[in-house]
């Protein structure tokens, strides 16, 4: 079996953000990313999420 060496690999960094910089990640997120289908049928087209991953 071959291994998954990117996995051995993986660095996970958290950061706590100000308002002002999270209203730029939503601006950034916003162009790259599609709504997924439970945000798509939400009225206000989102839900809390605590983690973010950027791959």
């Amino acid at each position: 079996m071959v291994q998954d060496r990117l996995q051995l690999q993986r660095m996970e960094l958290k950061h706590i953000v100000d308002e002002r910089l999270a209203r730029k990640v939503r601006v950034f997120v916003r162009t790259r990313l599609e709504l997924d289908a439970f945000a798509a049928n939400c009225n206000r087209q989102f839900y809390l999420v605590h983690s973010l991953y950027l791959n």
